[in-house]
């Protein structure tokens, strides 16, 4: 059977994977009392553009299973996760590749437009998601978190448009 190597090309791969995984894990565990404020979106948009999507969706793995880990297996949560950050990965994976040649500024735009995007995403795939596997009605799921979709994607993108310039650089040089 012919396949395409190993899971990991280097000791500095898996640490790369590693660190992030438990620096999302850590940011999500300190602001999580928060509602509607995380940086989540803001740290592993620019690792999955600069590392691409292979790296992206191994922390996606990781870090989903961890979060599940340290807040339990609810089946709707695993499933969002593991869903939602695994298309992320595969989608900013991409997006760092084809946007490399555009100027910093354009880069930094679109980048937190998307984030803005994806923050909506995440809250939309919960609201079919969640009712779904937990048998409750859509309606009033999807208005109880209203507020929520109200204030995290305005967030991620200000987070994102911050953070996203130096972290691609940083990030860039490892």
């Amino acid at each position: 059977m012919k396949g395409k190597g190993p899971l990991f090309s280097s000791a500095k791969e898996v640490a790369y994977v590693a660190v992030m995984s438990a620096l999302l894990i850590a940011v999500q565990t300190a602001l999580a009392p928060v509602v509607g404020v995380e940086l989540v979106t803001a740290l592993f948009l620019p690792f999955c553009t600069v590392f691409g999507a292979r790296r992206g969706c191994m922390v996606a793995l990781c870090f989903s299973l961890l979060r599940c880990l340290l807040w339990g297996f609810a089946v709707n949560v695993v499933v969002l996760y593991l869903v939602y950050y695994t298309l992320f990965a595969l989608l900013f994976g991409g997006a760092g590749r084809a946007l490399r040649g555009v100027r910093p500024a354009v880069r930094l735009a679109c980048m937190a437009a998307a984030a803005a995007c994806m923050t909506a995403c995440f809250t939309l795939l919960d609201d079919l998601i969640s009712p779904l596997i937990l048998g409750l009605r859509f309606a009033p799921y999807f208005y109880a978190s209203l507020a929520v979709l109200a204030v995290q994607p305005a967030f991620a993108a200000v987070s994102t448009a911050v953070l996203y310039l130096p972290l691609e650089r940083t990030l860039a040089a490892l």
